[in-house]
């Protein structure tokens, strides 16, 4: 498990490498894993890049959530649902 966590850091940060400075990397994942054999509820949504702050959100939101929380980021308005 151990070695999936180190190349999945490695491909990331491989990744943002490849970046621009106004590009804005998002992964997020469909559950945790708390070992090899039990999945965790809680799943994994970060969001990198010039001038997002560095914070943790409070709550747990629902991933059904993730496109609205996307374009509040951007700025956008919509009336898409929860």
């Amino acid at each position: 498990l151990l070695d999936s966590y180190r190349y999945i850091d490695a491909r990331l940060a491989a990744l943002d490498a490849l970046l621009d400075r106004d590009d804005w990397l998002v992964y997020l994942s469909d559950h945790g894993i708390r070992s090899s054999m039990q999945h965790e509820e809680d799943a994994i949504f970060a969001v990198l890049g010039e001038g997002v702050p560095r914070a943790r959100a409070p709550g747990a939101p629902a991933l059904r959530g993730i496109p609205r929380a996307l374009a509040a980021m951007f700025g956008i308005e919509t009336d898409w649902p929860d």
